[in-house]
């Protein structure tokens, strides 16, 4: 556990002209719950001002299985709270690679995400040996973090609907 004190400081671009007053405060590992706290808060109050919240985070999972029920692909996608298509994960088992599986996976979440309201896509934890499949189906490079991990590149990728 960590103590100390600390003043309060707005992180928007408007601040206002006030005294800040010093805070006490313990830093504490936090959890799941926190998370969900946090992401409320600034749902329901800071982000509200600024952005329409449409509807909870839509989840667009989907896996395919083979004949004796093995999952053989899956994706890992849905469309959040102010109609973005958000893609964490997609992976097609080395066997049956290059057969279209991802691409087959891939149309089918853009489909139902554009049904859902998306008019964007993110396509998260891209990396160099798997981004030429996102850049072939259409999606643009719209960052990237150098030697993430080491000696690899991570790529943030964006497609509009």
């Amino acid at each position: 556990m960590q103590y100390g004190s600390a003043r309060s400081k707005c992180l928007d671009e408007n601040q206002p002209q006030r005294q800040s007053k010093p805070i006490e405060y313990e830093l504490l590992d936090g959890s799941e719950e926190d998370a969900e706290f946090i992401c409320d808060q600034l749902d329901k109050g800071f982000n509200k001002e600024h952005l329409e919240i449409k509807h909870d985070y839509i989840k667009i999972n989907r896996k395919l299985v083979s004949k004796d029920s093995k999952v053989v692909a899956a994706i890992i996608a849905g469309v959040t709270e102010i109609d973005t298509g958000w893609i964490s994960k997609i992976w097609v088992d080395e066997d049956y690679r290059l057969q279209g599986l991802g691409t087959l996976l891939l149309k089918h979440y853009e489909k139902k995400a554009k049904e859902k309201g998306a008019t964007k896509i993110i396509a998260e934890e891209v990396y160099d040996w798997n981004v030429g499949f996102f850049i072939k189906a259409g999606y643009q490079v719209a960052g990237v973090l150098e030697d993430l991990p080491k000696d690899h590149t991570f790529y943030i990728l964006e497609k509009d609907l």
